[in-house]
C-alpha cells in the first residue's frame, strides 16, 4: 500500500493533500471534518492505497475565508517541487442538497454567500479575483470525467458537476486553482459530499475517497 507522510518511491509518486471544513451555521457537525480526521487510520487499516500514493497532509479549515486562507497557506507550503512527483490537492466539502458524490469541474470567480461564514462575512456578487470578470471560471486539470467513469464501475453513485455553488467551497476551490497555476506539477479537485453523519456513512465516504485517490494515482502515474 502507499504511505502516510512519506513516499516509498519518490522517483515516481503522487502526493495527496486533503482538506475539509469544520462546522458552520447550517451544519453543526461537518462530515468532511470527520472524514479528514478518520481517513489516515482508515487507509492504514484497509492497506489498499496505491503503492505509489502518499497521503501527505490532512487539514481541517475553519469555515470562513480567513480560516480557508490559513488552510491553503499550510497545504501549499508542503508541496514538493520534484519533477517526478505529482502534487494533488483534494478539497472536500458538504452540500446539504446533494444526493450523491460530486467531483467539481470548475470554480467561478464569484463569492455570493447564502449565509455568513464563521467570521460573519457575507459577500454578495463579489469577485474573488477583482482583475477578472465576475462570470469567469477556472477548471481543474485533472481528468475528472474519466475518474467518474472509473468510480461508477466500482459501484459509487457519483457525477461530474460544473457548479460548486458560490459559497466557501467555491471560494477555496477558485483560490486553490489559482495558486496551483504557479506550482510545479500540482493539480486540484473539489469533492462535494452529501450531508450524512452516521458512522457508516463516514466509512462509505472514506471508501469513496480511497478509491478516488487510487484512480487519480493510476492516471497521473501515466503522465509523469
Amino acid at each position: 500500500m502507499g504511505s502516510l507522510g512519506s513516499s516509498t518511491n519518490d522517483a515516481c509518486s503522487v502526493h495527496f493533500h486533503l482538506t475539509g471544513f469544520g462546522r458552520f451555521r447550517l451544519v453543526a457537525e461537518n462530515p468532511t471534518e470527520l472524514l479528514v480526521k478518520q481517513f489516515p487510520s482508515f487507509c492504514e487499516e484497509r492497506r489498499e492505497l496505491h503503492e505509489s500514493a502518499t497521503l501527505q497532509t490532512t487539514t481541517v479549515a475553519v469555515t470562513s475565508v480567513k480560516g480557508a486562507q490559513i488552510a491553503l497557506d499550510e497545504v501549499y507550503s508542503k508541496l514538493q517541487t520534484d519533477k517526478n512527483i505529482r502534487n494533488v490537492v483534494i478539497h472536500c466539502g458538504v452540500d446539504a442538497s446533494a444526493t450523491c458524490f460530486r467531483l467539481e469541474e470548475r470554480a467561478y470567480n464569484e463569492a455570493s454567500f447564502s449565509c455568513p461564514d464563521e467570521s460573519g462575512w457575507q459577500p454578495r456578487a463579489v469577485p474573488i479575483d477583482d482583475t477578472k470578470p465576475l462570470d469567469s471560471f477556472l477548471m481543474t486539470s485533472l481528468d475528472i470525467r474519466r475518474a467518474v467513469e472509473e468510480l461508477k464501475k466500482k459501484g459509487f453513485d457519483v457525477k461530474c458537476s460544473e457548479d460548486a455553488g458560490r459559497f466557501l467551497c467555491n471560494w477555496v476551490y477558485y483560490q486553490s486553482l489559482t495558486r496551483a497555476q504557479y506550482e510545479p506539477n500540482t493539480k486540484v479537485v473539489f469533492v462535494h459530499f452529501p450531508l450524512h453523519l452516521h458512522s457508516q456513512d463516514i466509512q462509505n465516504y472514506c471508501e469513496f475517497l480511497l478509491q478516488l485517490l487510487n484512480v487519480i494515482t493510476i492516471r497521473e502515474l501515466a503522465t509523469i
